[in-house]
């Protein structure tokens, strides 16, 4: 019983393979995957701004939808290239994330990114800024 057990949960192991997919859905609670997804539904149901710098061009970004592994924003002006990277950047409570990440689709006026599965860059402003 307990060789067939193993063996199955072997073969449960292998069958997934090492996709960072399905690592990001079945990630614990409290992991950096979880937490900046939840970053990105905060800013989608705030519709707070994002900046994507995208080669010398930089613009301003909301986030209209988010799923297990990607973030979709509207982006008034963009001119996709051949890059196929960014940096997003945004504030949360008095601190500034960075990321660089993969752009999945370029559309008409919109992006698909792959929502980072660790923190990159994050640092507390000693002044809060006040939003207009």
């Amino acid at each position: 019983m307990e060789e067939s057990l193993a063996e199955a949960l072997r073969n449960l192991g292998s069958a997934r393979g090492p996709d960072q997919a399905q690592a990001a859905e079945d990630s614990i609670l409290g992991a950096d995957s979880n937490q900046i997804r939840h970053l990105f539904y905060w800013l989608r149901s705030e519709r707070r701004p994002v900046q994507v710098n995208y080669g010398p061009e930089e613009y301003r970004a909301t986030v209209f939808e988010v799923t297990n592994t990607a973030a979709h924003m509207r982006v008034p002006g963009f001119q996709g290239e051949r890059a196929r990277r960014c940096r997003i950047k945004f504030e949360i409570v008095n601190i500034l994330y960075q990321f660089e990440v993969p752009i999945l689709d370029i559309g008409a006026e919109t992006i698909s990114i792959k929502i980072p599965s660790h923190i990159q860059s994050a640092k507390r402003r000693k002044n809060r800024r006040i939003w207009v």
